[in-house]
């Protein structure tokens, strides 16, 4: 038996990680706003508990059977670890599978053989995107991977291959910005994301396979406005979401990547305003638009359409 009702993917605004080995931890999880909650066997587990982690996972998946919850996820441990192999026996032989397979510091697609073989006709899978040799190998690990549906950033692992020394995952790099000098001579630093140009590549990247792409935690969970910062940055360069580690961060993370309703009704005019033109582009609030417009506009609607699904469906 499978959970994989169609659609329930598509949106993936926000993915709450969650401990696997915390009963608690996963039922809270459970009736949270996230579109995806995933249950992790890799780093928020510790090596002496992955056994029994799987007993964990097993029991989670069928507590979470129930239509109203998110989506559900599995973050395996690495392919290069031998646990992995474990956790693979461990999900085919599940009754109940989950939406998604998350599979961790992917460099290579041969990396993703195993669980594609294993699983690939009964979920979904995604690849994190933790070091500069996979970032390099992007193109080539989302073209080899057959069915591969999403890629995710891990900025952690990522930061610790490159070297950059950062204040707390997913944050700023102290030292990483530009100096302005005002008219009076005064020179201000302002802080840049070391990320950006990661992130932009994978979008780029993931936009033209058509498969989602997500950005990595946030560490400091009660930094609300250093993460809807954050957040709001990836929205703009047209990532589909970002990982929660704590509940408390999800309605942040919601908010960034939910579509405004000014920005709807905008959408909606300007396809009105271009349906009443006998031409193939019309002036609307003091622009041209035209097909590149109608585009933009479909994918805003679009989107709230996925949202107000989900907020139909369990009204978080």
């Amino acid at each position: 038996m499978t959970s994989n009702e169609p659609g329930r993917l598509l949106l993936a605004r926000s993915l709450l990680s969650v401990p696997v080995n915390n009963p608690r931890f996963v039922e809270k999880a459970l009736k949270s706003a996230a579109d995806i909650i995933m249950l992790d066997l890799e780093d928020s587990v510790a090596p002496s508990e992955k056994a029994g982690a799987r007993s964990h996972l097993l029991r989670a998946l069928e507590r979470s059977e129930r239509a109203e919850y998110p989506a559900i996820a599995v973050r395996v441990n690495a392919p290069c670890g031998d646990a992995h192999a474990d956790d693979v026996m461990c999900l085919a032989a599940a009754k109940r599978k989950p939406d998604l397979v998350i599979v961790p510091k992917v460099e290579r697609a041969a990396d993703v053989d195993k669980i594609a073989q294993e699983l690939g006709g009964f979920v979904e899978i995604d690849a994190m995107i933790e070091s500069p040799r996979a970032l390099h190998n992007l193109a080539e690990i989302i073209r080899g991977i057959a069915g591969l549906k999403g890629i995710h950033f891990g900025p952690g692992d990522f930061a610790a291959a490159m070297g950059i020394r950062m204040a707390t995952i997913g944050g700023e790099a102290p030292n990483y910005g530009i100096m302005t000098r005002a008219a009076d001579g005064q020179r201000t630093f302002h802080p840049l994301d070391v990320f950006q140009p990661v992130q932009f590549q994978m979008t780029l990247l993931a936009r033209s396979f058509g498969i989602r792409v997500m950005d990595g935690p946030y560490a400091m969970y009660r930094d609300t406005e250093g993460l809807m910062a954050a957040s709001l940055r990836a929205a703009a360069i047209g990532m589909d979401g970002k990982w929660a580690i704590h509940p408390d961060q999800v309605a942040t993370i919601n908010s960034a990547f939910t579509i405004s309703e000014s920005s709807v009704r905008e959408a909606h005019d300007m396809l009105d305003a271009l349906s009443a033109s006998s031409l193939g582009a019309a002036q609307f609030k003091g622009r041209m638009i035209d097909e590149a417009s109608v585009r933009q506009a479909n994918a805003i609607i679009h989107k709230n359409d996925l949202i107000m699904r989900r907020l139909a469906r369990n009204g978080r």
